[in-house]
């Protein structure tokens, strides 16, 4: 069967894998090099941390961290991304024990999917086009969960609509649709700069604390 291929974007894309298995690693970054034709490259855990805060604003990197290389008990806040890099800097979880049960905790912390141990190569080419188009690669269940806790989190969707302006709900609607930071500016003639801050301003209104979040809180509300 053909392998599918990952759709390039406009912007230099890079992948980075970390985790402890070299061999399984080594073959999967020649893989996504060779045949799908992105830039892979293999970290060990104890770069984890360091490589999702360093991250280029204007390039995309996928962050494929490799779940099982870590403890059940290790915080997700970890390897979570950078909230003011998210947009450049989407982290996955691959790897990961269903019977952990952790994607509502990870798309609370900004993690842009999960892939499980028993999903197959195709899956994760799948998930890897869906996160560079902007979007999630979760469950529906996981994504209602999602959204009951945000629900339960934020203010009245009523309360918060009013509170914002017209160009808050303008760059809510374009961060649905899986537009990046510079996208956005692009269409509104504003610069990324701008849109960063209407967007902290955003979180705090809606009181959400990750972009995943509010692009949940977004597509239920606006």
């Amino acid at each position: 069967m053909q392998t599918p291929k990952i759709s390039q974007p406009d912007s230099p894309i890079s992948i980075r894998i970390i985790g402890n298995r070299r061999m399984q690693n080594e073959l999967l970054a020649n893989f996504l090099n060779k045949e799908i034709g992105c830039e892979a490259f293999c970290f060990v855990n104890h770069d984890a941390a360091a490589l999702v805060a360093d991250t280029d604003p204007n390039n995309i990197s996928i962050t494929l961290i490799d779940r099982s290389a870590f403890s059940p008990q290790s915080p997700l806040e970890q390897l979570a991304p950078n909230p003011a890099k998210s947009d450049s800097d989407r982290v996955i979880l691959w790897n990961a024990d269903r019977a952990l049960d952790e994607s509502s905790q990870a798309i609370a912390m900004g993690i842009r999917g999960i892939f499980f141990m028993d999903d197959s190569l195709s899956d994760l080419i799948k998930g890897l086009n869906a996160v560079l188009r902007g979007e999630l690669w979760y469950s529906r269940e996981h994504m209602c969960k999602a959204l009951r806790s945000i629900n339960k989190a934020s203010m009245p969707p009523e309360a918060a609509t009013n509170v914002l302006s017209r160009r808050e709900r303008e760059i809510l609607v374009h961060l649905v649709d899986g537009n990046s930071n510079d996208a956005i500016g692009d269409k509104l003639h504003i610069s990324p700069h701008t849109v960063r801050t209407h967007l902290c301003n955003i979180y705090r209104k809606i009181q959400v604390t990750s972009r995943v979040q509010a692009m949940l809180w977004s597509a239920r509300y606006l």
